[in-house]
């Protein structure tokens, strides 16, 4: 990102990079509905076109709109059989707060590519309120051997849970 310009376009084509937009791609994909559905939603969120109208390549499409998603990064298949700890819709408030006291940024104004805003999420420090939750809800109690302490992280991790059916957001 230092170095060379921020893409804006995937395959020739002008795409939106506000982080805005690529928070409604990810809650496509981690929603409950049916793959057609998230895929013509993210072909109207992204290219403004019905996907299954044309002759888009809809494999082509999907992979280089994930690889945006990913900030350019390889995909790490291992994720999706661990428990998630992260809810953009959920997490908005603190994840708004904690950008407003450590980058100094109003997400509620602010123009940020995906990947800058990406770039910053990632930089929060580990004592910010949403990585301290994320620690949370990714901790593995079986490895607490104390019941004590086992049964106070097992409540504070309950206490930060992710509700399952949060699909109201977009």
């Amino acid at each position: 990102m230092i170095l060379s310009k921020l893409p804006t376009t995937l395959d020739g084509r002008e795409i939106p990079t506000d982080f805005r937009t690529w928070l409604k791609y990810g809650h496509i994909w981690e929603s409950s509905l049916l793959n057609t559905e998230k895929v013509r939603l993210t072909f109207k969120l992204i290219l403004k076109t019905e996907p299954f109208e044309g002759h888009e390549d809809l494999g082509k499409w999907l992979n280089l709109f994930a690889w945006f998603y990913r900030c350019g990064k390889e995909s790490r298949n291992s994720l999706s059989t661990r428990e998630r700890v992260l809810d953009w819709a959920a997490d908005e408030l603190t994840i708004w707060a904690d950008f407003k006291m450590y980058a100094g940024i109003d997400l509620r104004s602010a123009r940020l590519h995906w990947w800058e805003f990406m770039a910053l999420f990632s930089s929060l420090p580990s004592h910010s309120q949403i990585k301290e939750i994320i620690g949370l809800r990714g901790m593995d109690l079986s490895e607490i051997k104390d019941p004590t302490m086992r049964q106070k992280y097992a409540d504070a991790k309950a206490q930060v849970a992710l509700d399952c059916n949060n699909d109201e957001w977009w």
